[in-house]
């Protein structure tokens, strides 16, 4: 199988879902309120025209590349989200199932700064050099996580945030 290396920031409760039940797919309840539901929407929208069907739900966020504490706590919120208890999830998933976009490009779609545009988003398979040099990253969003697919899990730290390395790798 032809796969490709991400990591996944979740709660500590859905790792251990997906440890129990084998199968992690993506929760609308989870996704942030009614204000962020129509952005996701089009994300599966576009996953479904690249192939990849989320079969009704939002789509599972992942990373590609170099991630490291920094993204975790600009991601979420140390204070609410990340004291609660979450964990950096390293699988290797089927590159059929990965959508890959620049999350910069995401964001100034997200926050109302550009329109949404196509061509920012490809299949891993389509990745070129140019990637390279993104300065936030490629973003991976696929239909769900498998059990079978997790080379680890690691929690992130509750506290402290303050006096850790923000550079270290997760």
């Amino acid at each position: 199988m032809d796969t490709l290396v991400l990591k996944s920031f979740q709660p500590l409760d859905r790792a251990a879902q997906l440890r129990r039940e084998g199968k992690l797919v993506g929760d609308w309840s989870r996704v942030g309120g009614p204000m962020v539901v129509p952005y996701y929407q089009r994300m599966v929208e576009e996953m479904a025209a690249h192939g990849i069907d989320c079969q009704g739900n939002p789509p599972v966020w992942a990373w590609n590349g170099r991630v490291t504490l920094l993204d975790a706590s600009m991601l979420l919120s140390v204070e609410h989200e990340l004291s609660q208890g979450w964990s950096t999830i390293t699988f290797r998933a089927p590159r059929n199932l990965v959508l890959l976009s620049d999350y910069a490009a995401w964001c100034d779609f997200f926050f109302g700064d550009a329109e949404w545009d196509p061509q920012l988003f490809r299949s891993p398979a389509e990745r070129s050099d140019d990637w390279a040099g993104l300065t936030c990253g490629v973003q991976a969003t696929l239909p769900y996580l498998r059990r079978e697919w997790i080379d680890t899990i690691q929690p992130l730290p509750t506290t402290g945030w303050d006096e850790l390395d923000l550079n270290t790798l997760v």
